[in-house]
């Protein structure tokens, strides 16, 4: 069996599950869509039911096209004047260009948080007490009910903006920051107890998670059911692009394949973001999009669409790899769901 990549990946992937991982999230844009018409405009051209969502509640939808495939998947906060969006990797011009194309007469403006700034991410069960250290609550956690979970704070005098998502068991801090100032920030979270990681740990805390990425799962090539975002998914909601193509394939039970996670026999470099290894009889049987290492499981993971019928837990695959074909054995898939109170 292959070895992880080094011990110091093993305990930053440790430290990082047991406390809190810091991530670089530049890859992503911070959005702000503001005028009357801005939480209605995104209620009628992506997946979510967003009609119930007040200030102060997050959610996530998806952007598709008018055939139901995915464009990108977004992290929405509203705020008492305004939306603060968290995009997917390399989708920031993107997505405000396709909110231009969907607005006709809306009172509706987007544009970048700020173009300067960076994204960070503080994620794991230590992010509360490490904000905690700084002076700062974590937005939508403290007592006395519903609170913002978008709040502007200063850390050592530098403005950021701290947004709160939950999309599993534990928080997930995201922090727009000057980037000049970011090394300073940087600093004193680690400081407070946070453990910066790089790609190969943050991919594979993303897999165990059971998180699509947009650019590798999340493309023109799957639709958000095949992608198990049904709770970005408004289903009694009215018409918006690509509505009834979703409506159909659930009428009538044609979702043919399925996200999942596999166990490899052996480490395989992972694909190219856009591309995908195919299964060792055609990609009609399925494609995997991402590999990473398990230091949880000792062993090495992989993420991708397999027909239905090749999905069931303890099924067993042959990959298409580069250096010759690897088997994989499906696993139970993580449950990814989000609260909006």
């Amino acid at each position: 069996m292959s070895t992880p990549l080094n011990e110091p990946d093993a305990a930053a992937y440790r430290a990082a599950r047991e406390g809190a991982a810091l991530i670089d999230r530049s890859d992503r844009a911070a959005l702000l869509l503001a005028g009357a018409d801005a939480l209605d405009l995104l209620h009628r051209t992506t997946t979510a039911d967003l009609s119930r969502l007040v200030p102060g509640q997050f959610a996530t939808t998806v952007i598709q096209t008018e055939t139901g495939r995915i464009l990108d998947w977004l992290l929405l906060w509203r705020r008492m004047d305004d939306l603060l969006i968290v995009t997917g990797p390399d989708r920031g011009t993107p997505d405000l260009e396709w909110t231009d194309r969907m607005v006709i007469m809306d009172d509706v403006t987007g544009r970048f948080l700020d173009p300067e700034n960076v994204l960070l991410e503080l994620s794991g069960p230590g992010a509360p007490a490490i904000l905690g250290r700084l002076g700062l609550e974590l937005p939508g956690h403290g007592g006395g009910g519903a609170t913002p979970r978008s709040a502007n704070v200063l850390i050592d005098g530098v403005p950021v903006t701290l947004a709160t998502s939950r999309l599993r068991q534990d928080p997930e801090c995201w922090l727009h920051v000057p980037t000049a100032a970011a090394p300073s920030v940087v600093t004193r979270l680690t400081q407070a107890g946070a453990t910066p990681i790089g790609r190969e740990v943050s991919e594979a805390i993303r897999l165990l998670r059971g998180q699509p990425l947009v650019g590798r799962e999340l493309t023109s090539e799957a639709n958000p059911l095949e992608a198990r975002l049904d709770h970005s998914i408004g289903f009694q909601k009215g018409c918006y692009p690509g509505q009834e193509v979703i409506a159909r394939m659930i009428t009538y039970k044609s979702v043919r394949k399925i996200l999942s996670l596999l166990r490899l026999e052996r480490r395989v470099t992972a694909p190219p973001a856009g591309s995908s290894y195919p299964l060792v009889g055609g990609i009609a049987l399925g494609r995997i999009t991402s590999t990473a290492w398990s230091f949880q499981q000792d062993a090495p993971l992989a993420m991708g669409y397999l027909r239905n019928d090749l999905a069931g837990i303890g099924s067993r695959v042959e990959i298409s790899a580069p250096d010759g074909p690897v088997i994989g054995q499906v696993v139970d898939f993580p449950t990814v769901g989000t609260e909006w109170n």
